[in-house]
């Protein structure tokens, strides 16, 4: 049982440690039943075990710490196309689903974005309203191509940088 845990504690990442958050209170226990239970000749054993242990939650701290702030960098960005949405009275958009959630989170819905990929919506009221806005906005990425939009035989009006993705306006 104390190597599992070991393992689960040492080869976990961000993403699925939080799976395994019930786990990691029983560490501290383990360990110490395990260090109490080790007889003096496998004393260098335990130690090691006990370093490695916590040399694999410091390097777990170290990457939560660098995928914190660039989640500060995120909302910053994130931040900067809702205010561009506002000064330009747009009500509404399409992105990626991920995109489209924390958009909508941080404007307080004032601005709905919608998913790009109709069967992710969770909701369909922000689907249909954002269907019912005109000029239909899309936001993307930097880094992602327009081809989902311009299959659809949308032509694009305008074209806009804010931050680190594209205002995309297109014709209804």
């Amino acid at each position: 049982m104390f190597a599992v845990t070991l393992a689960i504690c040492l080869f976990n990442n961000l993403t699925a440690g939080r799976y395994l958050l019930a786990a990691h209170w029983a560490v501290a226990l383990i360990l110490a039943l395990a260090l109490s239970a080790v007889k003096k000749k496998h004393a260098a054993t335990a130690l090691i075990l006990t370093l490695l242990l916590l040399g694999g939650r410091a390097v777990s701290h170290a990457f939560f710490v660098k995928e914190f702030r660039s989640q500060a960098d995120l909302r910053q960005n994130l931040m900067e196309v809702l205010d561009e949405m506002k000064r330009e009275g747009l009500k509404g958009a399409y992105a990626g689903y991920d995109l489209s959630w924390l958009l909508t989170f941080f404007s307080g819905e004032e601005i709905i974005v919608a998913p790009l990929e109709g069967h992710q919506m969770r909701y369909p009221k922000h689907r249909e309203y954002v269907a019912s806005l005109r000029p239909e906005v899309f936001i993307l990425p930097e880094d992602d191509p327009y081809d989902g939009i311009l299959k659809g035989g949308k032509k694009i009006v305008a074209e806009k940088k804010v931050g680190s993705y594209f205002l995309i306006t297109t014709e209804s």
